[in-house]
Parts: C-alpha cells; structure tokens; sequence
C-alpha cells in the first residue's frame, strides 16, 4: 500500500493535536534573563498570551478539539477529491468500453511493394 503524502496543513494540526502546553507555561514564568531560552520553547499551542496592569498572566491556547476537527475535515476533503477522480476515470473506462472501435487493416501485395 502506497503511503499517503500530507499536505503541509495536515502536518501542521497534527502536531497541534499532539502538543503539550507545558512550554507555554514556562514561558510565563520566565524572567527577562531568561530571553535567550524562548526560542527552544514549544509554543505552537499558544494563541494568546497578555500581562494585565496588576502583572497578572492570561494566556490562550488553541482549541485541540478544533485542531481534531480541522484534521477529520481536510481527511474528508481529501478521500472525497481522490473518489471524484477514480469516478472520473470508471466513467471514461465505462464510454470507452460501451463504443470499442475495430480497425481493420486489409493489406494486399500490392501495397507492400
């Protein structure tokens, strides 16, 4: 059985299905001497993240149940689009099947000279 190719956006909820928000809470606690850790975080959970006045934290995740139904969703487009070319091709195969052309060639001696 040959392998499915994903798509880039099929990768992409994949590994947001997949993600852990731990790296997003990290990153609330860090502190400014922690600058340099930031670009070895996790952080494709995080939507949104805010600092209210009072210091205190707010941080929004993406929706994994969402990201679940994006992926059902794109898998469905993607059988679908594949069944609408096979269909395609047995409608061919079925025209062409329905009118089968003969040729006849008739050669005689005198043509092969």
């Amino acid at each position: 059985m040959a392998a499915k190719k994903k798509t880039t956006l099929q990768e992409y909820l994949e590994r947001l299905i997949r993600a852990r928000p731990n790296d997003a809470v990290k990153l609330v606690f860090m502190g400014p001497e922690d600058a340099e850790r930031i670009g070895r975080l996790d952080l494709a959970l995080l939507s949104e993240i805010k600092r209210g006045a009072n210091g205190a934290m707010e941080v929004k995740l993406v929706d994994r149940a969402e990201a679940a139904a994006a992926l059902m969703e794109l898998q469905r487009a993607q059988e679908a689009e594949k069944s609408a070319g096979a269909n395609f091709y047995e409608a061919l195969d079925r025209a062409a099947g329905s009118r089968q052309y003969c040729l006849k060639i008739q050669v005689s001696q005198n043509t092969l000279m």
